[in-house]
């Protein structure tokens, strides 16, 4: 895997290291809830997706690799996964505010930005009618800039479903 991981960007590295690029686009979570819900809102294509980690400076690939490294060793990778479930989303803003996301040019690109240019098309989708399902990972959903503090603000109310 080293030398495979050697003749990659360092985004792309850290994609991999992480288990969030598995190659196929077949397997993404979002395909599989399309299918079941039958909904669609795209936020976000593929090609934009890859281009914004492709448009990094290369001071912020090394961030995005290094953070990657560190997360592939934590000693509890399921802690953002068990917050989830609890609804404890205090826990999962502070988690988004630890690692490579405490790197503010990094926080704006991978989840700041990303959260303000989905709220147009999100309430488009709401006040035409439509029940959008969108999938995002849980950061998406933390804190004051999180899509549900966002929709909150916008004069929308927002409710945990479990």
């Amino acid at each position: 895997i080293s030398a495979s991981l050697a003749r990659r960007r360092a985004w792309a590295a850290a994609l991999m290291l992480s288990g969030n690029h598995s190659g196929d686009p077949a397997n993404g979570v979002d395909k599989s809830l399309l299918a079941v819900a039958g909904a669609r809102l795209s936020l976000e294509s593929r090609a934009g997706q890859l281009g914004m980690f492709d448009s990094l400076s290369p001071e912020d690939q090394t961030v995005l690799l290094e953070n990657a490294l560190a997360e592939a060793s934590a000693a509890d990778p399921l802690v953002a996964v068990r917050a989830w479930i609890a609804g404890d989303m205090d826990t999962i803003d502070r988690m988004a505010r630890e690692g490579l996301l405490a790197d503010a040019s990094l926080r704006e690109t991978l989840l700041t930005a990303r959260n303000a240019a989905w709220i147009g098309p999100i309430s488009a989708a709401i006040d035409a009618g439509q029940r959008p399902v969108v999938a995002v990972g849980a950061v998406h959903m933390a804190g004051v800039d999180g899509l549900p503090a966002l929709l909150t603000a916008r004069g929308y109310t927002v409710d945990r479903v479990q």
